[in-house]
């Protein structure tokens, strides 16, 4: 199971850091950078099915690539 660092979040960062550890081949937990990009998100009011899209699409592009491929 995935964890969130820590519980003491708002609701919004919560929900962008689970949508991130939904995600496959991601860390079994989030940390604090990963918490400060979240919160940035927040105070720049993007939406959260935009996040969630974004994170998809490139979760797909990672998944898609050819073996050979350079590292992203």
């Amino acid at each position: 199971m995935k964890h969130i660092l820590t519980d003491s979040l708002t609701p919004y960062v919560g929900k962008v850091l689970s949508l991130y550890l939904e995600l496959p081949e991601t860390p079994l937990r989030t940390n604090l950078y990963d918490q400060k990009c979240a919160a940035e998100l927040q105070f720049r009011s993007v939406p959260l099915d935009l996040i969630e899209a974004a994170f998809l699409l490139g979760s797909l592009r990672r998944l898609l690539r050819p073996p050979g491929a350079l590292p992203l």
